[in-house]
């Protein structure tokens, strides 16, 4: 919020008078508030003393004017300052949203309301299409964290819940009308797995092959259909929809640290180099996160052909999982086919390898007793 001696001299300037004359208009009071500040050299029109040059700055700056959620009484929510920015942009389209505005929006997100996630999400959408809003790495990150702040469970809160509240950020991630794969930085993201994993964890969720026939009968349909915003991930089970959704983002975190602007033509890559702030790829400690949520979830073979093998066989530049990771898949693999030994049931007309090699050997016999006798039969 800017101080009162800031509106003031806004005033004074839009007015065309100097803060310190006496044809002031706005009373003795304002006196008191210039006390102690130091102010630039006045002058007349067309004197160059007026004009302060590089040995006589002033020490202080004089505040920027007002933005448009000044209007607005502490402790409004995202929805009415979305509001108000809209209003801004529609009076006069060259109106330009301000990144402190912006980041004003997301930090009004309150908790335990999902309703203001959705708000920044579509402040993310809209302000890049009609505006020319270009997020920074800061910006991006006050967006993921009151996301995560709005779609926090209220009192008591599930594993299903915070799995839902962390997967709806990687949905705006994955979304190519935000902005966020331009701006959002790998520690951020780091954030994120690390807040799914750990959900992942308390939920217990497990992936559910579906039968291939159905598999068929969906793929037919998906065809057929023509998808809405959104609709991609809508439709899966929870396991399904945590699978893909970790898959989808570190192979756009391969694809941007791939330089995707070197085979783009020219257009597109002026383009696209206006809006990219983080040209980074994923990490060794993304890589180990996103192969854990798969192993809790499909097993170790899916983190490995799902996770390692894109990172791994990227053309240009290749992404090395750290010797932790390879470790972990090695265990679970290990245990894996520990367990598997222990509990297969045993059945009582199960047949043992021995009985099998001795049913063999009888009928061997069989056929060399039957074979003989007919040559003995053939022959005089």
């Amino acid at each position: 919020m800017p101080t009162a001696w800031g509106v003031v001299q806004h005033r004074c300037f839009a007015v065309g008078s100097s803060p310190g004359t006496e044809e002031d208009s706005l009373g003795e009071e304002l006196t008191a508030m210039r006390d102690g500040m130091e102010l630039p050299p006045t002058g007349v029109a067309g004197d160059s003393s007026a004009f302060p040059t590089s040995e006589d700055k002033p020490a202080t700056r004089f505040p920027t004017p007002a933005g448009a959620l000044v209007c607005l009484k502490t402790g409004y929510s995202a929805g009415q300052a979305l509001a108000v920015l809209r209003i801004k942009h529609h009076t006069r389209p060259n109106n330009y949203i301000r990144l402190t505005e912006f980041h004003d929006l997301c930090l009004a997100a309150r908790p335990y309301i999902a309703k203001d996630a959705g708000v920044i999400r579509t402040a993310l959408c809209e302000f890049r299409r009609i505006n020319e809003f270009i997020l920074n790495r800061e910006g991006a990150e006050v967006a993921i964290e009151g996301m995560l702040r709005a779609m926090r469970p209220w009192k008591d809160p599930t594993g299903e819940e915070k799995v839902n509240a962390a997967l709806f950020v990687a949905e705006v991630f994955l979304d190519e009308k935000s902005s966020l794969y331009y701006a959002s930085s790998i520690s951020n993201i780091d954030k994120l797995l690390a807040i799914l994993l750990e959900a992942v964890n308390e939920a217990g969720i497990a992936r559910k092959d579906p039968p291939e026939e159905d598999v068929e009968e969906e793929a037919d349909e998906s065809t057929k259909k023509k998808k809405k915003r959104g609709s991609k991930y809508a439709e899966m089970e929870l396991g399904d929809k945590v699978f893909h959704i970790t898959t989808d983002v570190i192979a756009l975190l391969i694809q941007r640290g791939s330089h995707p602007n070197l085979q783009m033509k020219k257009r597109a890559a002026r383009k696209y180099k206006k809006l990219i702030k983080v040209i980074d790829g994923p990490k060794a400690t993304t890589i180990h996160t996103a192969s854990e949520i798969l192993i809790k979830i499909d097993g170790p073979d899916a983190a490995q052909e799902y996770i390692i093998q894109p990172c791994v066989t990227n053309k240009w530049p290749k992404f090395f999982p750290d010797e932790k990771t390879l470790q972990m898949i090695e265990s679970s693999r290990k245990e894996e086919a520990t367990l598997a030994a222990t509990s297969a049931p045993l059945d009582n007309n199960a047949v043992s390898p021995v009985d099998t090699e001795t049913d063999s050997t009888d009928v061997d016999d069989k056929k060399e007793k039957e074979l003989s006798q007919e040559k003995a039969e053939v022959t005089p």
